[in-house]
């Protein structure tokens, strides 16, 4: 079984260019942007139509770029992954599942990442594709929109996986500022009660456009994940965490934009329902809530609404994003039906 991709939905193209929404052109000091998306964040169990570069709008504003959400891509569908399709009983490796894609009754799941990057990545056929919106906050007077794409190759459950993720940092001034990033996963715990998994991101390999060129930001991440309801087959409710250190994406900023190289960051979220997360992630450049809706159970849609630095607390300020992606599997997903 694969794992899902954001925004994974990181694939998840939710976690989609909200940086470069966010701030336009920020001192070059700040780094990149940030990149809400499905949002990205990647769960190996709970596949999220989302984008994986998504989570860069809104952890840094300040550059261009690809980018998560929510959330981003997963593949996908699929039952819930620690439990048997038809069954209450709880499985007791992944192995046992099915493939998430598979089958006429495929079911999506909302991302939980913060609108900030998780160890869940990317594999084999993965990709997803997600659009974002964002108003201004404090530096832009307009709403502006970014796009987001990610594909994965790999197995972090043998071996590892990669997520490579380009982004375009507006639509209104389309491709005038773009970017490359890239992450990798490795699934370390896998069974019916928790998910572990290690991950290492570096955002803006290469960029380029009105804004400049915007050093790479390395992180490394390690995100967590256990049902709240392992023996409920229909909704077991599933509970992420992620805690990671990064550079100054993640670090905090004065009004002149300068700070710490460094910053930490984590983000906690949880299932409502089978098609609805929360999800809230803290980091040197502020709040974020996510909201992750997937509206469809045979369409690999996903909708996140995200309030960056909900405290108005950076030189960005608050940025309310809204974020639509399409997070699928090349191999057996929708068109493969």
């Amino acid at each position: 079984m694969s794992l899902p991709l954001i925004l994974r939905p990181s694939l998840s193209v939710l976690v989609i260019g909200l940086a470069a929404l966010a701030c336009p052109a920020a001192p070059a000091a700040t780094s990149a942007p940030l990149a809400l998306g499905p949002a990205p964040s990647w769960r190996v169990i709970q596949q999220q139509p989302v984008s994986a570069g998504a989570w860069r709008s809104i952890a840094s504003p300040a550059a261009a770029a690809p980018a998560p959400a929510t959330p981003v891509a997963q593949p996908s569908g699929g039952p819930s992954p620690w439990g048997a399709p038809t069954a209450p009983q709880p499985l007791e490796t992944l192995a046992d599942l099915p493939d998430p894609i598979e089958g006429p009754n495929q079911m999506l799941f909302p991302s939980l990442g913060g609108a900030l990057p998780g160890a869940f990545g990317a594999a084999w056929g993965d990709y997803s594709i997600g659009f974002s919106a964002a108003t201004p906050g404090k530096i832009r007077d307009n709403v502006d929109g970014s796009l987001n794409a990610s594909v994965g190759f790999g197995d972090a459950n043998k071996y590892v996986s990669v997520e490579l993720d380009f982004g375009v940092g507006s639509i209104k001034r389309f491709a005038g500022n773009y970017g490359f990033s890239a992450s990798i996963s490795r699934m370390l715990v896998s069974s019916s009660r928790w998910q572990v998994a290690a991950g290492a991101g570096w955002s803006d390999l290469y960029s380029t456009g009105y804004e400049g060129r915007v050093p790479p930001n390395g992180y490394g991440v390690v995100t967590a994940a256990t049902p709240l309801r392992p023996k409920n087959a229909a909704f077991q409710q599933v509970l992420q965490m992620s805690l990671g250190v990064g550079g100054n994406n993640f670090a905090s900023m004065d009004e002149n934009f300068t700070g710490p190289i460094f910053g930490y960051f984590g983000s906690i979220g949880v299932e409502v329902s089978p098609r609805l997360g929360v999800s809230a992630g803290v980091s040197g450049r502020g709040t974020n809530l996510e909201l992750s809706y997937v509206p469809f159970s045979d369409l690999p849609i996903s909708l996140g609404l995200v309030v960056g630095d909900v405290f108005n607390s950076s030189p960005w300020g608050t940025v309310g994003a809204l974020t639509l992606s399409w997070g699928d599997n090349f191999r057996t997903g929708f068109f493969r039906r």
